[in-house]
């Protein structure tokens, strides 16, 4: 599967995708959001939840780039997806 196949279902089969077949990376936290970074068929996805919702809102691919930027802190990314 590829980036573009997994953009394809809908919120709730990209979920099960990731607790099948993820590898959880690392987390980081925005306005009342807090956001898991999983590595899935060689790609960054970003699922996030409402704290004050108790729901998942999105399940997003990452990039490259914002991985970089917002987990290069807390996580050694330089392994994951090579």
């Amino acid at each position: 599967m590829n980036e573009r196949q997994f953009k394809e279902f809908e919120l709730t089969h990209r979920m099960d995708i990731v607790n099948l077949n993820g590898k959880y990376v690392g987390n980081r936290s925005y306005y009342n959001h807090s956001i898991n970074l999983y590595t899935v068929y060689g790609f960054f996805v970003e699922v996030w939840y409402a704290n004050f919702e108790n729901r998942i809102t999105k399940v997003q691919v990452a990039n490259r780039q914002l991985v970089d930027l917002m987990y290069s802190d807390g996580v050694d990314i330089s392994s994951l997806t090579d």
